[in-house]
């Protein structure tokens, strides 16, 4: 969605989206999706307004350059992106710097009870970040991915 981004993170236009209410999700994305080590974890993206319910960190991780420590009550339901002693990294989202985006946690919360969402690069393992839709059609169709939404889009297999 929207804007090509740069760097070592996916900060949620270029990203694939996992529920941490699903125990299974860090596995299909490590296994099937990733093909990479099973104790590599994921970010996970949260409203910036309630990082603080969920995680020791302030509203501004924007970045994801930072981790928080997850609140006691909170271990059970991220324990898949625990880093070690309770950290995992964090990536808050406001609604100026993506609105899509910031909808899709709400959205998620409203449905799922929990407005946090697992977020790694949409990139298939050695390949890059993808850039277009036609990038995004071929590794979706070439991978363990369940749906995606491209635009206004929506696809599942």
């Amino acid at each position: 969605q929207g804007r090509m981004e740069f760097g070592p993170r996916a900060l949620g236009n270029r990203s694939i989206l996992a529920s941490p209410r699903n125990p299974y999700s860090t596995e299909n994305l490590n296994v099937f999706i990733k093909h990479r080590e099973p104790f590599r974890k994921f970010a996970a993206s949260v409203p910036a307004e309630l990082a603080g319910e969920y995680f020791e960190t302030g509203p501004n991780a924007r970045y994801l350059a930072t981790v928080g420590r997850v609140r006691e009550q909170h271990r059970a339901t991220f324990d898949s992106a625990i880093l070690g002693f309770d950290y995992v990294r964090v990536h808050t989202v406001t609604r100026e710097d993506n609105p899509l985006y910031y909808r899709l946690l709400e959205a998620a919360g409203r449905v799922t009870g929990l407005p946090v969402l697992y977020n790694t690069s949409f990139n298939l393992f050695g390949d890059p970040l993808v850039c277009s839709p036609r990038d995004a059609a071929r590794s979706f169709f070439s991978s363990g991915i369940d749906s995606m939404f491209v635009g206004n889009f929506f696809l599942s297999k």
